[in-house]
């Protein structure tokens, strides 16, 4: 054992702090370390709680148990809520060890405790599977917001003390993983030691939220963002255009105006986005209802309708760039608005080198995707500034 790890049974100590959070760490701890960890804790939990140290788990295989957080009063661990998060999470006590890297009797053994301290049944067992009970999935709300404030927390730490994961999260509309995302993931896997990407998708409101959250590190969108919350750099500017069969009569023309599509299906994402609503107000100003023949609700998912021929879409330069792998043809359209992408990520956040590499090579691959579309140059690295300051202007 350790030298200066507590010996005796259990260590308390009480503290009370203003906000809300968790905090859970299994490394052995001596008892100035403990009382050291428990003021740091306090600083961000807004419970009474106290440190626990079994001398018993000390000596067990799992390992489990060295010291939890206990949240005073109620006898419930800040472990035991991580376990029932992963069981709720992964559907059976046998995935949420391996996740957690325990042995399964130590989570059917926190979560009966659990069960004991709450006097509630939080599963129901069904062939094999561990249903949660609504009391558990209120729990679980609670306790899974918690800890991805941590594991935020955790990611902004270890940027800060020059740690670089090699693993990095990314949120964009599932347009993008047409071929800029891979694209990117190929480039940057040539110039930093990525292990793995966790993509996150949605539309530009959920990108936000996902990256505001600490589900991603970084998202790609557009603006506005707000500056108070988000740093950004700017990746491309984009215009309407529509998208077409081939076969399509409109695929002939140059430009396509607004009652060019009057009686045309439209094959449209869920009417709430900017470069949808523009040609379908411009038809509406000119006294015609836009037929909506097919509507989905994922960004990109409308092109390959599309490509069967069964209608068109309004989409942006930027975004349409990805649907190379669609036999599809693009046209400018008119009205048009101007869009300004980006990549941000949380105000004021430390980039490490994956980070910042990982910034540069989205916008060298938008960039040369523009500009190999464009019959320019493409693949020249491109200087990018990701210092936490607001970019406005593109």
């Amino acid at each position: 054992m350790t030298p200066g790890i507590c010996q005796s049974g259990v260590v308390e100590t009480e503290l009370r702090a203003t906000t809300t959070g968790s905090i859970y760490k299994r490394d052995y701890f001596s008892i100035s370390q403990a009382y050291m960890y428990a003021r740091q804790t306090a600083a961000y939990l807004g419970i009474r709680y106290k440190l626990i140290f079994d001398h018993a788990a000390l000596h067990s295989a799992d390992n489990e148990g060295v010291v939890m957080v206990e949240i005073a009063q109620t006898g419930v661990t800040l472990r035991q809520l991580q376990i029932l998060r992963e069981v709720v999470r992964t559907g059976s006590e046998r995935a949420a060890a391996k996740s957690l890297r325990i042995t399964q009797p130590a989570v059917s053994q926190q979560i009966k405790q659990l069960e004991t301290l709450l006097g509630v049944h939080l599963f129901i067992r069904d062939k094999g599977r561990l249903l949660p009970t609504a009391q558990t999935m209120t729990l679980f709300r609670e306790a899974d917001a918690t800890f991805v404030q941590m594991e935020r927390i955790a990611k902004t730490v270890a940027s800060l003390q020059g740690i670089d994961s090699d693993t990095i999260g990314i949120a964009a509309p599932h347009v993008f993983s047409l071929r800029l995302l891979p694209d990117a993931v190929r480039m940057l896997r040539t110039r930093q030691p990525l292990a793995a990407v966790h993509f996150k998708s949605g539309t530009y409101a959920d990108v936000t939220d996902h990256v505001l959250e600490g589900r991603a590190d970084l998202g790609l969108g557009r603006l506005p963002l707000d500056e108070n919350v988000f740093d950004w750099c700017p990746v491309t500017t984009a215009t309407n255009v529509c998208i077409f069969h081939p076969d399509h009569r409109l695929a002939q023309e140059d430009l396509i105006k607004a009652e060019d599509l009057v009686g045309e299906p439209l094959v449209d994402i869920e009417p709430q986005m900017q470069s949808h609503l523009m040609s379908e107000n411009a038809m509406r100003y000119m006294g015609a209802e836009p037929h909506l023949a097919i509507q989905v609700d994922v960004i990109g998912q409308e092109i390959s309708f599309v490509a069967a021929g069964l209608g068109i879409s309004s989409s942006n330069t930027f975004a349409a760039r990805q649907a190379t792998c669609f036999d599809v043809v693009i046209r400018p359209f008119e009205p048009s608005a101007l869009y300004h992408y980006v990549v941000f990520w949380q105000k004021g956040r430390h980039l490490g080198p994956m980070l910042q590499e990982a910034v540069r090579v989205l916008v060298e691959c938008a960039r040369g995707d523009e500009a190999s579309d464009d019959g320019a140059s493409a693949g020249q690295p491109v200087s990018v500034d990701t210092s936490p300051a607001p970019r406005r202007t593109l």
